[in-house]
């Protein structure tokens, strides 16, 4: 890392400074200094014999403040292994101290620890004033609403969040006035799925002349995601009424219902998939002018969701202090439902429409641990977010602020690869 001068008189500045020694590689590459608070960006420019640093200048120093809440779960704890090597200072934060502290001390370096409850948002305001970006990996998201994106607006500081259920987005998107009004980021959904659901569907609109069709289908393998707050969510996105598009109206219908048959990559195979509560079909219609639009999941091995329907059936799903109750109870035993199926997940996106007067069916397909899956588009988007890649304020989905070309060309430097059939 370059050291930057202090520079109080230049809102924008370029300074020379000459060099003795430099490689070919280095010659001419560029670099990304990051700011903090107003997340104003450096280059650095290599060239013959000097390289400049052109940067708008920011009171603060070079390290942005990044808080993760529920960075010691399953997903947040992700996240932070994901950061921890960036030029940022990290802070985990929840509701147990013990357990944020135990999870920075397996990094080296410094990565702080925080006590903030998502219940209550005078303890959230308390914690943001002093970061510029906020992470929220605390869920499950239909139990906690939108406070801690209240807080982050009333602090002026940037959010990601990997929310996965619907019940939250009417709150969320209501806030947007609020975080305009404050210059921040709130963005929704910014994981597996939601988050590359949503921009291999933003791809696809960007590659079709017109759409019809978008179905989402996961599959969750029985030994991949281990976390509570993931068995609660599955089985709320199960129950009862859920959004869907339907010839371009947004409906409700029935959770676990209109069963059909998925194929997605081995090991997963062909899976009964079942209609399932998620943002998309809310967030998409947004930007995408398709017609109809659906989530589908299911578990590996299919005997899992025999358990589910039994479950709900039993009324043990019938409200969220049930859903609590036999979440916990489930966790507890969990092994057993991992009995016959496999450590890895599948996503699968179709869509359907026109290119130059044809029809077209587009494929995405990914397939690896739910774990990484979901972690790793929010820490690359959190990059992202600080590079200046993403610049519209207010409240947003992935497929309204991301370029999805530039997003997937990141998620395959980090090893994933997203599978896509059908021509154009």
């Amino acid at each position: 890392m370059v050291s930057v001068p202090r520079a109080t008189h230049h809102a924008f500045s370029r300074i020379r400074y000459p060099i003795t020694r430099r490689s070919a590689e280095s010659n001419m590459a560029s670099a990304k200094i990051f700011f903090k608070n107003g997340l104003k960006c450096a280059t650095i420019r290599w060239g013959e014999g000097f390289y400049q640093i052109s940067f708008r200048f920011n009171e603060g120093g070079i390290s942005v403040k990044i808080i993760i809440v529920g960075g010691y779960g399953d997903i947040g704890s992700y996240v932070v292994q994901k950061l921890v090597d960036s030029p940022h200072q990290i802070t985990v934060a929840g509701r147990n101290l013990k357990k944020a502290r135990s999870l920075c001390s397996r990094f080296k370096g410094y990565v702080g620890a925080l006590h903030c409850d998502v219940e209550h948002k005078s303890t959230l305001v308390g914690a943001f004033g002093n970061f510029d970006l906020v992470i929220n990996c605390a869920g499950p998201f239909y139990k906690y609403g939108a406070n801690v994106a209240t807080a982050a607006i009333e602090t002026k500081t940037h959010y990601i969040d990997v929310c996965d259920d619907a019940d939250p987005l009417p709150k969320l998107f209501a806030l947007d006035s609020a975080a305009r009004r404050a210059g921040v980021t709130v963005l929704t959904g910014m994981g597996w799925n939601p988050g590359i659901s949503n921009l291999a569907a933003r791809l696809a609109a960007n590659l079709l002349d017109e759409m019809d069709d978008v179905k989402i289908a996961w599959a969750a393998g029985s030994g991949d995601a281990e976390g509570k707050a993931a068995l609660a969510h599955t089985l709320h996105g199960f129950t009862g009424q859920i959004p869907v598009l339907r010839k371009g109206k947004q409906i409700n219908v029935p959770a676990f219902s209109e069963m059909e048959l998925v194929e997605f990559p081995a090991p997963l195979g062909e899976l009964p998939e079942y209609l399932f509560g998620h943002p998309e079909p809310i967030t998409l219609p947004k930007e995408i002018d398709a017609q109809n639009i659906e989530v589908r999941g299911s578990i590996n091995p299919s005997w899992n969701n025999r358990v589910i329907r039994i479950v709900r059936s039993l009324g043990m799903t019938g409200s969220a202090k049930r859903i609590d109750t036999t979440a916990a109870f489930i966790h507890s035993i969990q092994k057993l439902f991992s009995v016959g199926g496999v450590k890895h997940s599948g996503l699968r996106i179709d869509v359907t429409g026109r290119k130059d007067g044809q029809d077209r069916h587009l494929v995405f397909n990914m397939i690896d641990r739910i774990r990484p899956l979901t972690g790793t588009p929010c820490a690359l988007a959190a990059l992202m977010l600080l590079e200046g890649a993403i610049t519209r304020r207010g409240v947003v989905a992935p497929e309204m602020c991301i370029d999805p070309v530039a997003f997937f060309d990141r998620l395959s430097d980090e090893g994933f690869k997203i599978m896509r059939e059908g021509r154009l």
